[in-house]
């Protein structure tokens, strides 16, 4: 059901464009978002992957991940 949502929303045409939807297409945000769905869930102080982005980056990656680890959840994969 997820996935359906997603790739329709993938494959609709760009109308109006809101911020979340520009930064969801960052690599910081891709990262976050496949760190929070897919790797081990440790606290951001043992995460090696944040050291590699700051300011705006770093905060479009904890989105990702914010909302990669809210797709994991959903799916009940924690």
């Amino acid at each position: 059901m997820l996935q359906e949502q997603v790739v329709r929303n993938l494959e609709s045409p760009v109308v109006g464009r809101s911020t979340s939807e520009v930064l969801s297409e960052t690599p910081a945000y891709q990262g976050g978002w496949w760190d929070g769905r897919f790797q081990p869930v440790d606290t951001f102080a043992e995460n090696d992957h944040l050291n590699d982005w700051e300011g705006a980056d770093r905060l479009a990656y904890y989105r990702g991940y914010r909302d990669g680890l809210y797709v994991r959840r959903m799916l009940g994969k924690i």
